[in-house]
């Protein structure tokens, strides 16, 4: 491993530095500047895939199913006076959700202050909201 000659064998060892010359490590600086920019590309895609993963993905296909679903079955518009209908935001208990009996569709709906949303059974959380 001729590449290794150029590290410290301990990295709490710091070579001596010679008299009259100026110390150069630069394979070492390359290193750390390499371990930095991995960290933080590491952290960078942790990140995205946990925001990802909270994201869903409704295809054109399924969308148009549940639009036609939807204004086929008709329910009335439930007023909670304390949620704002906006994707992300779980309903409460109180709120009765409309399963979607469609093939390859596992949302419900439910219309809360005049807004149809489309509805995650499992978690309560708006997905979608129908225009």
């Amino acid at each position: 491993m001729p590449c290794l000659e150029h590290f410290p064998r301990n990295l709490l060892e710091i070579p001596p530095a010679t008299a009259g010359k100026k110390q150069h490590l630069p394979r070492w600086n390359d290193m750390k500047t390499r371990v930095l920019a991995m960290t933080a590309a590491m952290i960078v895609m942790g990140t995205s895939s946990v925001l990802h993963a909270q994201t869903v993905v409704i295809s054109p296909e399924q969308e148009v199913v549940i639009q036609k679903y939807v204004t086929a079955h008709t329910v009335t518009s439930v007023d909670v006076p304390d949620v704002d209908v906006v994707v992300g935001t779980a309903l409460p208990e109180t709120v009765e959700l409309h399963r979607i009996d469609a093939p390859d569709v596992t949302y419900s709906y439910v219309v809360v202050n005049g807004k149809t949303a489309i509805v995650d059974p499992g978690t309560r959380k708006v997905i979608r909201i129908m225009n």
